[in-house]
């Protein structure tokens, strides 16, 4: 089926993805994302303006990224624009699943509904410093994450905002308590995956130059 003939049958389907930002909105996502203050790039979380699960706004759509090629990805509905977020707001799902016996870790994500397209691989022995560290959920998590965020540049595609899902600390962390960790690095959940957390950091900074 041709792009034309993909568009006169699934007309509501599309989301006709955006130019690449200009410097304008570049600088506020970096504003927005701690400028990279202290060395230090952090995530921005999703205000859910008072509805139950940010996972009721999202619904899995075609998408045309202004090329031949049709992508499958988690949109946000129309009914959440521009309340929640604007309309190039893509979710990607993360998970993590450690042995009883803590031997190894499986990371793992999604960006749409196909089960093809779901991606799963195991938490590596030595972490992006090159040394061995123990095998823990917070750092399968972490892995998770910057996985979903390093499997390809999801900018390319117009997405102006990325929307991860994860758990309740590595929220936290990658959008506030990092930088608190980073000044002090005394706590224990930056001592456990320090390494993580700055590749972590690193990642969201490039997004931030990329405006996304």
């Amino acid at each position: 089926m041709s792009l034309a003939e993909f568009k006169a049958r699934f007309p509501h389907e599309l989301n006709m993805l955006r130019s690449p930002p200009g410097p304008e909105w570049i600088n506020i996502v970096k504003r927005l994302m701690g400028d990279g203050e202290r060395g230090v790039w952090t995530g921005t979380r999703l205000n859910l303006m008072g509805y139950d699960s940010v996972m009721i706004m999202f619904s899995s759509r075609w998408v045309d990224t202004g090329t031949d090629d049709k992508v499958h990805r988690f949109c946000i509905r129309h009914h959440y624009v521009p309340k929640v977020a604007q309309v190039k707001t893509m979710l990607i799902y993360t998970a993590a699943m450690v042995a009883h016996d803590l031997s190894e870790a499986s990371c793992g994500f999604m960006f749409n509904s196909l089960p093809e397209d779901r991606v799963v691989f195991r938490l590596e022995a030595k972490g992006p410093d090159g040394k061995h560290h123990p095998v823990t959920s917070l750092r399968a998590r972490l892995r998770a994450v910057i996985g979903a965020l390093k499997f390809r540049d999801w900018s390319r595609e117009g997405w102006s905002r990325i929307v991860v899902i994860t758990s309740d600390k590595i929220v936290s962390g990658a959008t506030t308590d990092i930088r608190e960790w980073v000044a002090n690095r005394s706590t224990y959940a930056f001592r456990e995956g320090w390494d993580l957390w700055e590749l972590l950091s690193t990642v969201l900074g490039e997004y931030a130059g990329r405006g996304c």
